[in-house]
């Protein structure tokens, strides 16, 4: 078997121009924090605890939500919108929408409001035909974006008759074409903001959400699970630790439910319970969480540095004593 054209045997080893500085092995439960890398760090004092821990030009950091109201716009004229869907070429893939989204971001701010605003009012009579039509509320912002991407003909079929509808349309991202505009408006914004526009389908969109989310609740507590179960939501922080031996970096993954980045004492208690305490951080991951970690991908640092790489290493790269296995669980 071959994965990028390599082996599976060889797949997760280094290529020639990586060079493997230590390794830590981990396990843990489900929805409990798991440590990840814990090693000691080239500090010999505590002042100089930042400058090991400070500079990375790759970390997270979560944007300010910035909501537009679009309500009140102007819709664009028919061929304004559908100049804009007939880009995606009837595919509604990442590549395309965010081909779709680039587009309309060329054409402004408000163009951009008004587009969204204009999907919404079409997107609304959609929703009462796929409800009727008895659509899975889990599908239905699917079946509408997916709609809307097929183009004015497609549009006009599926409202008369909506079993014209084809679930050849569907693809992962047919939703999101009735967020074109907000993901336009993304890319006009400073990165450091995250912009959501509020539309006459916003409302709906709520409804259809939570509806959905109920529906699932009582499958699952339909088979036996517990009411109120949910998927951890995994997060990866990164901290320094002052232990008794030195200091120490500390990678860990924790269930981020109710723990938003501005919640600095949770996440440093999470980080006190594998022992010492954190005097710096914590710094999050631009990795989601658990899915990174089989991705070779875990926790991200760069710097901007002159230094020759042997000094960089030295002053920067913490490693393990030893492989660690932590007990089964």
């Amino acid at each position: 078997m071959l994965i990028d054209g390599k082996s599976i045997e060889t797949w997760d080893l280094p290529s020639e121009d990586e060079a493997p500085l230590g390794q830590f092995s981990f396990a843990g439960v489900v929805g409990q924090p798991i440590l990840l890398w814990d090693a000691r760090a080239p500090v010999l004092d505590a002042t100089k605890t930042l400058t090991f821990f400070a500079g990375n030009v790759n970390g997270y950091a979560p944007p300010e939500w910035v909501e537009i109201i679009a309500t009140a716009t102007i819709p664009l004229s028919e061929g304004e919108f559908w100049s804009v869907i007939d880009t995606l070429g009837r595919r509604t893939w990442e590549k395309t929408i965010d081909h779709a989204a680039a587009v309309l971001a060329g054409r402004g701010e408000m163009f951009a409001q008004r587009w969204e605003q204009s999907a919404a009012l079409k997107a609304l009579p959609l929703a009462d035909l796929f409800r009727a039509a008895g659509v899975e509320l889990q599908d239905q912002l699917h079946y509408i974006g997916a709609t809307l991407g097929q183009g004015a003909d497609a549009y006009a079929r599926v409202l008369e008759d909506p079993t014209m509808f084809d679930g050849a349309w569907l693809a992962d991202l047919s939703a999101q074409v009735l967020f074109l505009g907000s993901r336009a408006l993304d890319r006009l914004a400073p990165r450091s903001q995250h912009i959501a526009v509020r539309t006459s389908f916003t409302d709906r969109h709520t409804e259809i959400i939570a509806a959905s989310v109920a529906e699932a609740e009582a499958y699952r507590v339909s088979l036996g699970f517990p009411p109120g179960r949910r998927e951890p939501h995994y997060r990866i922080a990164r901290t320094l630790v002052e232990c008794e031996d030195g200091y120490r970096e500390r990678l860990f993954l924790f269930d981020g439910h109710g723990i938003d980045e501005g919640n600095v004492a949770r996440v440093m208690a999470i980080s006190d319970s594998f022992g010492g305490r954190a005097i710096a951080g914590p710094e999050f991951s631009t990795a989601a969480g658990l899915g990174d970690l089989f991705n070779d991908e875990v926790f991200e640092i760069k710097r901007r540095s002159t230094l020759a790489i042997d000094d960089y290493l030295r002053r920067y790269v913490s490693t393990p004593e030893e492989t660690t296995q932590p007990p089964a669980q």
